[in-house]
This record gives C-alpha cells, sequence and structure tokens, in this order.
C-alpha cells in the first residue's frame, strides 16, 4: 500500500496545486484527491507525471505501508486514539477489574478487545468486535 507526501511536497516547495496541475497536466481535482488522501489510489501513468513535475525521486514522493501500519493511519487516528483506548481500557477496568488487550482482527475494520481473568466468581476470555467504516467511522 503506498502512501503519498504530496501534501507535506507542496507546502514545503511553495507550489500550488494549480501550479502542479499545469506542470503534470493532471487535473486539478485529480491533485486535490491525491492531496486530501494520502492512501489514494494513483495509478502508475500519474505517478509518473507528478515525479517528472516535481523534479523527484519515489522515495520523495510515496512510502510503502504495512496493512497494519496503513490500519493505525486510517483507523486508530479517526477513532480509536490513544486517548480513547485508554479511555476505553479504564471503563472496562472499572466495571470489571480486568485488563484489556487491542489489537486487529478480520478486514481491517474491526479492533479486538481481548482478555482473560475472573470478575466475581465469573472467568472471562473472549473477544469484543467493534466495526467501523473507514469512510465513516461508527460503532
Amino acid at each position: 500500500m503506498l502512501k503519498n507526501k504530496l501534501k507535506q511536497i507542496l507546502e514545503e516547495t511553495g507550489i500550488s496545486q494549480s501550479e502542479l496541475s499545469r506542470k503534470s497536466g493532471i487535473s486539478r481535482q485529480g491533485i486535490k484527491k491525491i492531496v486530501d488522501n494520502p492512501f489514494h489510489a494513483i495509478s502508475g501513468h500519474t505517478l509518473s507525471e507528478l515525479l517528472m513535475a516535481l523534479k523527484i525521486l519515489f522515495d520523495d514522493l510515496c512510502a510503502l505501508y504495512t496493512k497494519e501500519e496503513y490500519l493505525l493511519e486510517k483507523l486508530l487516528n479517526r477513532v480509536f486514539s490513544e486517548k480513547s483506548l485508554k479511555l476505553l481500557t479504564d471503563i472496562l477496568y472499572q466495571k470489571t477489574k480486568l485488563y484489556f488487550k487491542f489489537d486487529y482482527w478480520a478486514s481491517g475494520q474491526t479492533l479486538r478487545l481481548s482478555s482473560k481473568g475472573y470478575y466475581e466468581n465469573y472467568s472471562f476470555s473472549g473477544y469484543i468486535r467493534i466495526t467501523t467504516n473507514l469512510d465513516n467511522p461508527t460503532f
């Protein structure tokens, strides 16, 4: 998965989206989509045009991301921030006296909570799924 750094490059170089559009031959709307979404899928042709217009190398414009890194960027920064996970952990601990662990599961739009332990006379072991939509996060 590619993450582009076009927004950062334009800010650093002082080049406007309109100017880049003229230099590269890519529509201004196309440039805006790439700037607004660092994970926007870029065709080989568009990528080539951007690199030539900006006179930079691939590594200057793009970074390769694993699925896990992508999820951290897209999912945790939108819905499951460190602050919200801490709050959720605290609430769960107050109610159950159990510590929970968070990790990814299945589709990449799901956060898994797991814990093992005892609450009063009951043991707990299992998963709770909180599924979100990356375009419109909801619980």
